[in-house]
């Protein structure tokens, strides 16, 4: 698959943009039903059937997340980074390996690079996976784009939702928490949320994470899920 066969396909329905930060732990499959639901990253381990999954993060590619995207039925976007090589070179098939080009995002939207067109090529590399999932969700033709865990801020102690007691306390969850900072935590991730935002004035972003992603963001609450 490429860019080209998702290129409007969800025009008309909006997309629900699943992180790993805890407010992602009041998601129920019913505020997922009336949405296009992608889960980027670890975010598979808590919605393992989504309608596509991103898999950007080469810690949790190369860890337990391999198996279960090798198992599903969804669409896996996979990034040209050198790390998810894995991945590209998988026994997915064709049709459900989507494979991208990256492009720069770390620099202010005056050179053009956070500007996100429907007939975009190559996908935002902007500090957060999300930030491409966002912009895979424009390519989609899908508005309006929730999002959830993109939290931006610890709650109740906790940064990422499988640090509440019933997710497995094993090594491999213990060792990403020790190894992943959260990038919306950081300064600098929260002033991307600011470029993206300058660079596409009429995307119809809202946030279900309590409204901790960024100022930018339209607050949203779960039930808004609910149609």
């Amino acid at each position: 698959m490429t860019l080209d066969d998702v290129r409007g396909k969800h025009a008309g329905r909006s997309a629900l943009l699943i992180g790993g930060g805890p407010s992602v732990h009041g998601l129920t499959g019913a505020h997922m039903d009336l949405h296009v639901c992608v889960t980027v990253n670890a975010a598979l381990f808590k919605c393992p059937e989504p309608d596509y999954h991103c898999a950007m993060d080469p810690k949790m590619v190369m860890r337990s997340h391999y198996p279960m995207v090798l198992w599903g039925t969804f669409p896996v976007l996979v990034p040209d980074y050198a790390p998810c090589e894995v991945l590209r070179r998988s026994v997915l098939p064709a049709d459900r390996l989507l494979a991208f080009l990256y492009r720069g995002g770390f620099d202010p939207p005056g050179d053009h690079s956070w500007v996100m067109s429907p007939d975009d090529d190559a996908l935002l590399k902007g500090g957060s996976s999300v930030h491409t999932a966002i912009h895979w969700a424009v390519v989609a033709g899908c508005s309006p784009i929730y999002l959830i865990g993109c939290d931006g801020q610890k709650v109740d102690g906790k940064a990422y939702f499988w640090e509440y007691p019933e997710y497995p306390n094993d090594d491999y969850w213990q060792g990403l928490q020790q190894k992943s900072a959260p990038l919306t935590h950081h300064g600098q991730c929260l002033l991307r949320w600011e470029w993206l935002a300058k660079a596409n004035p009429d995307l119809d972003l809202r946030d279900c994470s309590g409204g901790k992603v960024s100022e930018v963001v339209r607050p949203a609450g779960l039930e808004e899920l609910l149609g």
